[in-house]
């Protein structure tokens, strides 16, 4: 079968569906034409991003990663009371889910994407060999990235490194080391190949620092802490990325931020980031609100709790939320002020000192974790050994990165304390969400759902 690249197809797409279910009679382009020059190759790329920032689970939407690990890990509740969300909420999840198909299909789409690209890159001889190059980076990040995510909400999952269409439809799920293998090679080839610079302005598109950060999120989770380090340090010795100051705490998500390390650009004409559109309240919540628990998790004199959540006042009560993104809507004139932030130098600092916990850096640990506390608005640590060390870095974790793709529910699943930490009637079998029931309808080769489900 003879495969398509439908770079200008996705930018009209709305929806999340499966990738082969697209019209394929949309703007049709075949491979070699898009790879046949620098300019369309490109655009091909950066149609991944769009399909990421406009309407998939990896986006801060009210149905995306942040918001759905958000009612799991106790940062969110959602309002009013809709059973598909509650479900999250109340660990309750079933197979059926639309979300959680959603999930799974956004993040495939994503797979298949790259994997196109990839193929395209490998069969191309008109691009030149920087762009070939600096390309092959920027899909293999992409995919690195995009099953981490997989890999950390559902467990094992199927590994597709191609698009020939008979061979990915009867895959079977793949050990979690199997997918943690492929990240970890696509990483460091991604790193190899991309540069420090980056291409665009913005810091758009992914660069050398930017598959480091995920490599030293990765190490960590995988408790490979020494190389977690030496990850990490390689970003925070760079002078191109700086902690915003403390007096400058609502800059931090600023376009031009020199904290961020990779951002996806909002791509909307009426509306900024997705974040700002789903989590701010100029009403009774539509969708989601922060939970009592997140704000009195704040130590008094935070920063972080006046600035980074707000509130609403109701003719039913006073709803907070997450205020990190301080712009709604725009005008197509406005120009774009505020970017979603996938990394930045705080979690880098915050990875850096619970790697330097489990090294037994006591006074390594201690530093970086003043550094986020400080321009917090707190004083040092207080915390003098191992243990309490790794608790701090639990605590400093949430206050600083709440409501950010996944971090608290991740964390918690990783440290073996979700279950003592939430309560609620969560047990060990509700830590990974269900495989989506129609899945094992379209793959009869898939294997076994989740325990518990």
């Amino acid at each position: 079968m003879k495969q398509f690249i439908y770079f200008l197809s996705l930018l009209t797409l709305t929806g999340c569906k499966r990738f082969l279910d697209v019209d394929l009679n949309k703007s049709q382009i075949p491979t070699e034409k898009v790879f046949s020059n620098d300019v369309t190759a490109t655009a091909a790329v950066t149609a991944i991003y769009y399909t990421i920032s406009a309407n998939s689970a990896l986006s801060g939407w009210s149905s995306g990663l942040a918001s759905l690990t958000g009612l799991s890990s106790g940062e969110l509740f959602n309002y009013p009371q809709e059973p598909d969300y509650i479900a999250f909420q109340e660990h309750a999840i079933r197979p059926d889910n639309p979300y959680i198909e959603q999930l799974w299909n956004c993040m495939y789409n994503i797979i298949y994407q790259t994997n196109a690209v990839l193929e395209g890159i490998h069969q191309s001889s008109g691009l030149s060999a920087a762009t070939a190059k600096h390309l092959e980076g920027e899909a293999l990040f992409i995919r690195a990235y995009t099953y981490f995510y997989l890999v950390n909400l559902f467990g094992d999952v199927p590994l597709a490194v191609e698009t020939n269409y008979h061979k990915t439809q009867s895959l079977s799920r793949r050990p979690v080391d199997d997918v943690y293998a492929l990240i970890e090679t696509d990483l460091l080839s991604a790193q190899s190949l991309l540069s420090n610079e980056y291409i665009t302005a913005q810091r758009a598109r992914p660069n050398k620092a930017t598959a480091a950060a995920l490599l030293a999120r990765m190490y960590l989770y995988r408790q490979e802490y020494a190389k977690a380090n030496e990850q990490a340090s390689s970003i925070i010795s760079d002078p191109a990325y700086q902690l915003t100051a403390k007096d400058s705490i609502d800059k931090t998500f600023l376009i031009d931020s020199k904290e961020t390390i990779w951002q996806l650009m909002p791509v909307f004409p009426y509306t900024n980031t997705p974040e700002a559109n789903s989590l701010i309240l100029t009403t009774i919540p539509y969708y989601h609100a922060a939970t009592d628990a997140l704000r009195s998790h704040f130590e008094a004199g935070d920063l972080r709790l006046g600035h980074w959540i707000n509130s609403f006042t109701s003719s039913i009560g006073i709803f907070y939320f997450p205020y990190k993104y301080k712009k709604k809507d725009k005008t197509t004139k406005d120009p774009y002020t505020e970017a979603s932030v996938a990394f930045r130098l705080a979690e880098i600092y915050l990875i850096r000192a619970e790697a330097r916990a489990h090294l037994n850096d006591v006074p390594g640990s201690q530093s970086d974790l003043d550094a986020i506390r400080t321009r917090a608005g707190l004083a040092g640590t207080g915390a003098g050994d191992q243990q309490s060390l790794l608790m701090a870095v639990e605590s400093e974790r949430l206050s600083e990165l709440f409501v950010e793709y996944g971090h608290r529910w991740l964390d918690l699943k990783r440290t073996g304390r979700a279950v003592s930490v939430l309560g609620n009637g969560i047990t060990v079998d509700d830590l990974l969400y269900p495989i989506p029931a129609s899945e094992f309808i379209k793959n009869p080769h898939l294997g076994e759902q989740n325990h518990g489900y």
